[in-house]
């Protein structure tokens, strides 16, 4: 078992898995999330929301310097997921309208969660949340931060890609979001208002049409037109 390589942070716990067998572990260090973990709150959502995990007692994490691990939860293992990155325009939306269903779930049972699309997949043809171990009191944190998140102009390993790939009415979109109150509806009807970039086939090229020009993508080539 080796630890997840997106784990940086441990702070917060880590996933180990073997790729081999296909097995996954969530290792806690955090005893409310420990108990979010076995409550209704999160079983009542498990293969809707976020994965199945089982509470086990026969596992030890080898990973040095790390004595902090609480609890151990078996996670369902979900082969090639899919990245944030390598979302299509319609993905790109679907998947912030699921973090605002899933942040008003959270919301209604008084957590907030620490989240963004790179904990996001999609698994049955549907959204999918992968980080199990962002869950927090609710207090007075802000929940439009995390949208207003993926649609910055300088990037950084949170957002990576620019949301002009995705979206065509960006500037509409983002002032939105920063004029909005910290309201989990308003935000959805917000997103609900995203233009996607449409993206065609024609003759065995993949075509994407935004308001200005359009690539094509053949042979794993991208070619820009200018549309004046």
């Amino acid at each position: 078992m080796k630890k997840h390589e997106a784990c940086i942070r441990t702070n917060y716990g880590w996933v180990e898995l073997n790729h081999n067998i296909k097995y996954c572990v969530n290792c806690i260090t955090n005893i409310n999330h420990d108990k979010i973990l076995q409550s209704n709150f999160y079983k009542s959502k498990e293969n809707i929301y976020w994965p199945k995990i089982t509470k086990i007692y026969n596992y030890k994490s080898n990973l040095k310097g790390e004595t902090n691990i609480i609890s151990y939860y078996e996670t369902e293992y979900i082969s090639n997921i899919l990245r944030y990155p390598e979302f299509t325009p319609i993905q790109f939306k679907e998947a912030l309208l699921f973090l605002c269903e899933v942040c008003q779930y959270c919301n209604d049972n008084n957590y907030w969660l620490r989240t963004h699309l790179w904990n996001v997949t999609f698994y049955r043809g549907k959204p999918y949340l992968l980080d199990i171990r962002d869950f927090e009191i609710l207090k007075n944190q802000s929940w439009k931060t995390i949208f207003i998140g993926h649609f910055k102009e300088e990037l950084d390993n949170h957002c990576p890609i620019s949301a002009k790939k995705f979206v065509n009415n960006y500037k509409y979109i983002l002032d939105n979001l920063n004029k909005c109150c910290d309201n989990l509806n308003d935000i959805k009807n917000i997103i609900n208002e995203i233009d996607i970039i449409s993206i065609q086939m024609i003759n065995g090229q993949i075509i994407i049409i935004t308001d200005v020009n359009f690539y094509m993508i053949h042979n794993n080539l991208i070619k820009l037109y200018i549309i004046k």
